[in-house]
Order: structure tokens, then C-alpha cells, then sequence
């Protein structure tokens, strides 16, 4: 990005113009709170943390059906950690917050204070509930004890309020399943803890964020007030969430961030919270009819985006084996008779189309919701394409959310399977979560054998138009592009294809592709992102044409060979 002060600010402009006022009041009250704490954690803590007896909460004992893996009980007892991929052992004890660790990784440090982790020991079988509870006991009493605002310093990573949220919900459904094990003394220290993150979270919701960060904080509130019988926060806890599920999920189902990979995360959270208020005394039915309806239509989407081997498209930020699979949410939900319910999708902007050899997913969607488009890439009118179960044509993927090259690379246009209008970027994404200006693309015409898209460039009075045609074993992609300039075009390939150049095509032991209107046809190599931090090296196709092009892709039989 240049340097050139006019042009930052220009940017920067174009990017809060999106902002409500609300949003910006909470922005600067958000920096005023984080100064306060840097420098009176002590005083707050004082004025606002309470000792509680067990007997002042619900008496709620519950199993927690959806068995969460990945961990192990003697992976955590030698305290050896693996998050996005990345693996760290400590090695006398868990170092919360040190910075020499976490200084370019603070999203792993995140994942280790959510304490999800520890929910793997409800499921676990390699040892017997005594084992498992003192374990949490002696981890949970080395978090508080290292990094309760009585004895130590505000650290924002620590005490972020989606840290802060996903802790909560953790240290509940430990509570509510392990409570029977905890003794007393450790009993009394959790929950006064767990009740000063309470209130904490309660006075630090992420208004000037919203989006995922803000149901996930009503999330947490509904969890801990529950908890504690404490009807104020209950209360506001569900007018956030009622606010929220409603503007937040779309007519077809779709959380209006429109990554798959949270979408999967807040499906599975509204299941655990209806079956959490189900076992409850809360009788509330307005607030459990408000999630099983709006989660009928969330899993119908996830349902009919993701692929047959149980795969998601990895559109926007989006990485697989993060959160709990499409499979694993729908078999939970049918345990607690909730069933997905869709039609179509529709206001998402995403369309999947099955054919008997294939399947493509198609991306004609906004880059998110305006006001915060963080999680947005450049991949207006991307496809990904998957033949008889197998990954063909796919995304980059998303690898890190760390600000540098690599982060910015996976966000751009030439990252995806579309169009780059005279080199350039479609929106202008300049930060980690920052957008400036950025596109509004359509579906102009569609049925069942064809979509057609267009959007206006940033670049004045030019478009790009994608049509795409099905056929059972065939898929035609026409791209229009009004200019006289060079445009490029991409396709990235799984790194399990090994592609063959022949004169305007390319031939793969699963298709051929036939290129017309191109002046220039090379093959690169990229990265492609199996998951965070996973790289492998695969082969992309760098195609230059003006105004018109057409890929057609040819299917082979099950059992052709290559030609």
C-alpha cells in the first residue's frame, strides 16, 4: 500500500463513511475503556468483583451432547497445545501472555484463553471424570491466578471482550458438566471469576465491531446469567441476540458475513444455546421459537453449500477443520429435532449447482455487511469446482490473519477464480479488515442451466459480466468486460491435479479446458491454503484478454482415461 499521506486518508474516508455514528461513539469509547483499565484494572476489580457461594447459582447438570476432538487429556496434562495448525508445548506451566510467543501470533494466544480446549475432556475416555476434573481445576486456577485483575496487569488479549465471551461459554459448559468433581474451595474461586467476567463483558460489549463479536458477547451473557439467576443480564443478553439473529441472518439463512467457516462456528453456538435454555428453568419460549427457526434456515444454507465429500467453500475468510464440520452441526441438530429448512439460496448472493459429475459453487455476493467487511476478499463472480467428490478448481483459502504480504495476497483478486479488470483490485481492501470503496455485483438472469452476473468497476464506466452455462458434463464461462485494456483472468488448481499445456487447452485426468479470446495463457505456481498455517505449493493458469473470453471445461467420463 503507498505511503503518500493524502492517499491514506482518502482511504481511511472511504472506509468509515460505512460506519454508523453509534459505531464511532463506541470506537472511541472502546480506546478511552482500554486506556482506563491500563491504568485502574485494580479499582474496577474492586468495585465490581463478588465472592459466590454454589448454592447462589442454578443447579443445572448437563452432558453436552456434541462431542468436541482434537485434544486429548494427556496432550493438555503435559500442556502441549495445537491451534490453527500450530503446535506449542510450555514446559513447567501455560504462559497466558507471553509476548515473545504470541507477539506475531495472536490468534493462537486467543485460542488459548478461550479454554475451549478443555471441552475435549468432556468426551474424552481415555481417563475417568476425577483425572479430568482435577486437571481443569489446576489449569483454571493458574489462568486465574496469573491473570485476575486483583494481582496483575490489564492485558487487553486477555481481557478482549470475544476472548472474554468464548471463556464464559467455555467455563459454563465445564461447570455445568464437571461441577459434581470441582471441590468446594475451587468451586467458590471459579465462579466469583466467572461472575467478574460477567459483569466485565456486561459493561465492554463490542458495540463499534457489532457482527459475529457482538452475538457472540450475547452468547456469553445469555450462558452466564443463566448461571447465575441473574434476570437484568438475561434480559439484555436477549434483546441483543433478538437484534442480532435478525439482522445479522439473511433471507436464505445466511450469516451476512458470508464465511462458511463462521457460519459453521455460530450455528453450532445457537445449538448449544437452545439445548442449554431447554435443560434450564428459563421458560422463555419466545427466545428458543427465535433460534429454532432462524437455525431451520441456517443449517438449510450450510446444507446446500457444502460439498458432497463434506467440504465447505473456503470464500472470504475461510478454513477447514475449524470448527465443527456441516455433518457433525446437522447430526447434532436432528438429536434436539431441529431440521434444516430451506428452499433456495437467494439474498446470500452464493448459488451451488449439481450435476451428476460435478458440483460448482458460485460467488456473486457483496464483499460483507458495509459496515463491517473485515472478513470480505476480492472474489467477486469466484467459482470452485469439485468433480466426483474431488477438489479441482479451488480457492486460495485463508492461511493467517497476521497483517503482512501473505495476508494481503489471499485477500486479492488474482487469489481467485475470477477477473482482475486491467490489473486491478475489484474493492479496495487495504489492511488486515479494512475496505474502502468496493463493487456491488448482481445476478442479472438465472434457471437451473445458467447464472448471469455483472458488476461496475471501481474503474469508471466499465463492468465485468460472467456467464456461466451447466451442462451434465460440460461448463461454459463467458467473460465480458467493456474496456480495451488487459484483463486477467485465474484459475487455481487443488494441488492434487497435474495439469498438461497443450495448444489453447489444458488436460487433466479429470477435464479438459479449451480457452478462446485469450492473447496469453501461462501457468504459475501459488500457495495454496489446506488450513492456517498450512501452505502447498499447486499450479495456477494466468490467462490475458480483452474484452471477451471463454473457458469451456469438458468432464470425462468416471473412467476415461487422458487422451
Amino acid at each position: 500500500m503507498t505511503k503518500n499521506p493524502f492517499y491514506i486518508l482518502v482511504l481511511y474516508y472511504q472506509t468509515l463513511r460505512y460506519l454508523s455514528l453509534n459505531q464511532i461513539t463506541f470506537k472511541i469509547i472502546n480506546i478511552f475503556k482500554i486506556i482506563f483499565f491500563q491504568f485502574f484494572s485494580k479499582f474496577y476489580y474492586w468495585l465490581n468483583f463478588k465472592k459466590i457461594k454454589p448454592e447462589e447459582i442454578s443447579d443445572i447438570t448437563l452432558e453436552w451432547p456434541f462431542e468436541v476432538k482434537k485434544k486429548d487429556y494427556k496432550n493438555i496434562k503435559k500442556y502441549s497445545f495445537n491451534f490453527l495448525n500450530q503446535k506449542i508445548q510450555f514446559e513447567s506451566n501455560i504462559e497466558w501472555k507471553n509476548n515473545k510467543i504470541f507477539k506475531n501470533n495472536l490468534l493462537w494466544q486467543y485460542n488459548l484463553n478461550y479454554h475451549n480446549f478443555l471441552l475435549s475432556l468432556i468426551h474424552d475416555k481415555s481417563t475417568n471424570a476425577e483425572s479430568k476434573s482435577l486437571l481443569i481445576q489446576e489449569i483454571i486456577t493458574d489462568w486465574i491466578n496469573k491473570n485476575d485483575l486483583k494481582n496483575n496487569k490489564y492485558d487487553n488479549n486477555i481481557w478482549n471482550s470475544y476472548v472474554v465471551s468464548n471463556r464464559i461459554i467455555s467455563w459454563v459448559k465445564l461447570y455445568t458438566h464437571f461441577n459434581n468433581f470441582f471441590d468446594q474451595d475451587f468451586k467458590k474461586k471459579f465462579l466469583s471469576s466467572l461472575r467478574f467476567q460477567l459483569k466485565y463483558l456486561n459493561h465492554n460489549l463490542e458495540y463499534h465491531l457489532r457482527a459475529n463479536h457482538l452475538l457472540e458477547n450475547s452468547f456469553a451473557l445469555i450462558f452466564g446469567s443463566v448461571l447465575f439467576n441473574d434476570k437484568k443480564i438475561f434480559e439484555k443478553g436477549q434483546l441483543i441476540l433478538n437484534s442480532q439473529l435478525k439482522e445479522q441472518i439473511m433471507i436464505d439463512g445466511a450469516h451476512f458475513e458470508l464465511s462458511p467457516m463462521y457460519h459453521q462456528h455460530i450455528s453450532h453456538r445457537l445449538l448449544d444455546l437452545y439445548y442449554f435454555l431447554d435443560c434450564s428453568d428459563i421458560i422463555n419460549p419466545n427466545i428458543k421459537n427465535l433460534i429454532k427457526s432462524k437455525l431451520s434456515i441456517m443449517l438449510g444454507w450450510l446444507e446446500k453449500i457444502t460439498f458432497s465429500n463434506g467440504d465447505i467453500p473456503t470464500v472470504n475468510d475461510c478454513s477447514f477443520g475449524i470448527y465443527p464440520s456441516t455433518r457433525d452441526i446437522l447430526n447434532y441438530a436432528s438429536n434436539i429435532d431441529i431440521e434444516p429448512n430451506l428452499d433456495r439460496l437467494c439474498e446470500s448472493g452464493y448459488r451451488f449447482k449439481k450435476k451428476n459429475k460435478y458440483e460448482l459453487f458460485f460467488d456473486s455476493a457483496q464483499i460483507g455487511p458495509a459496515f463491517n467487511p473485515g472478513h470480505g476478499h476480492n472474489d467477486v463472480f469466484n467459482f470452485i469446482l469439485y468433480i466426483e467428490k474431488i477438489p479441482f478448481i479451488v480457492d486460495t483459502g485463508t492461511s493467517t490473519y497476521n497483517f503482512s504480504k501473505r495476508r494481503l495476497k489471499e485477500k486479492s483478486t488474482s487469489s481467485h477464480n475470477t477477473v482482475s479488470i486491467n490489473g486491478q483490485e475489484q474493492s479496495e481492501i487495504w489492511s488486515n479488515f479494512r475496505v474502502a470503496k468496493r463493487v456491488n455485483p448482481k445476478i442479472i438472469q438465472e434457471n437451473d442451466h445458467q447464472i448471469i452476473a455483472q458488476y461496475i468497476s471501481l474503474q469508471k464506466n466499465i463492468y465485468h459480466q460472467r456467464e456461466i452455462n451447466f451442462y451434465e458434463s460440460k461448463i461454459l464461462l463467458k467473460d465480458v468486460v467493456n474496456n480495451d485494456h488487459l484483463n486477467y483472468s485465474y484459475l487455481h488448481f487443488h494441488p492434487s491435479i497435474d495439469i498438461e499445456v497443450r495448444e489453447n487447452s489444458i488436460m487433466t485426468s479429470m477435464a479438459e479446458i479449451k480457452f478462446s479470446g485469450f492473447k496469453e495463457i501461462k501457468v504459475e505456481d501459488y500457495s495454496y491454503a489446506e488450513g492456517f498455517n498450512l501452505l502447498k505449493n499447486s499450479k495456477k493458469l494466468k490467462m490475458i484478454f480483452s474484452k471477451e473470453s471463454l473457458i469451456e471445461i469438458n468432464i470425462f467420463d468416471q473412467n476415461k482415461s487422458k487422451n
